[in-house]
């Protein structure tokens, strides 16, 4: 069964001083919704009932996230004990999935990204879900380009699967905006939104394969209660993304080419470029951009 892996423990630097006190994933920051988070978990609801759904935050926030999470078990808002990046969070969320389901495919996303059109993302998750059945790999979606940013990576399409999937030739770190325009240019780049989907087993055994150590640690922590433990285990993890651990790194992958309105809202610059940003945030996040 499918299962989804919510990841909401990014706190939002760049965008401070507004995630000062609240973290980025809590903000509610455009008119008409709440919470980027709970945006989030609205978006995967018709593809991943909240019985399957893990959200993995800082300690520091666990009431807050759970709150806006109350549809989800109690058990499956998981604090974490300090940040220790998304490899840690993704291979922790995919062990403890197994344990329930020996099957699960897992949908892994940040819960702190806005995506406007919800059905084109969810056609797009079950065409990821086809593949990732159909390889047990890796299945990635990748965003269409609308301009050549330098703030995000970017992942070449390889050979076509069918009219919207492709093989992964590469990824492409945040590249300078001289290279960027070659990008999006030549048709072949997407923007990676950090979002995958892919069987737990195939998550977990990539981080054996990929990163032995953080594999070996992993497995000497577990959840219980929606908290981790050992706390000083986990302390002891690896920092390191799941791109730079795992998925820059595996043979072979899959593609979704997607093209819904999606923004990591990550710099006060794409949130200007946001048209319904609250009236509070948006004079705030001009005087910010104007400084700069």
């Amino acid at each position: 069964m499918l299962w989804a892996l919510v990841m909401a423990g990014g706190r939002g630097t760049r965008l401070k001083p507004l995630t000062l006190k609240t973290p980025k994933p809590l903000l509610k920051l455009f008119r008409g919704e709440q919470s980027l988070l709970s945006e989030t978990l609205k978006r995967i609801a018709p593809l991943v009932p909240s019985s399957r759904t893990l959200v993995i935050g800082n300690q520091e926030f666990i009431r807050a996230l759970r709150k806006v999470a109350r549809r989800v078990p109690r058990s499956q808002v998981i604090a974490e004990p300090v940040s220790r990046n998304t490899a840690a969070t993704v291979g922790l969320g995919a062990a403890h999935i197994l344990k329930w389901d020996s099957d699960a495919r897992v949908l892994v996303l940040p819960a702190d990204h806005r995506i406007r059109n919800k059905r084109k993302f969810q056609i797009a998750v079950k065409q990821a879900e086809t593949l990732a059945m159909r390889t047990n790999g890796f299945s990635i979606l990748g965003i269409r380009p609308t301009s050549a940013s330098s703030f995000y990576g970017y992942i070449e399409m390889g050979k076509r699967i069918s009219d919207s999937a492709f093989r992964l030739k590469r990824f492409v770190e945040k590249p300078n905006e001289r290279r960027a325009r070659r990008f999006v240019r030549s048709h072949r780049f997407l923007w990676h939104a950090g979002i995958f989907l892919a069987p737990a087993k195939t998550i977990l055994r990539s981080i054996e394969h990929y990163q032995p150590r953080l594999a070996s640690r992993l497995r000497t922590i577990y959840v219980k209660g929606g908290a981790v433990r050992p706390q000083a285990a986990f302390k002891k993890l690896p920092d390191i993304s799941i791109d730079y651990a795992v998925l820059e790194r595996v043979k072979s992958a899959s593609l979704v080419r997607c093209d819904f309105d999606w923004s990591d809202v990550g710099t006060f610059q794409s949130l200007m470029e946001q048209p319904d940003l609250t009236f509070r945030f948006r004079r705030f996040v001009a005087s910010r951009v104007c400084e700069k």
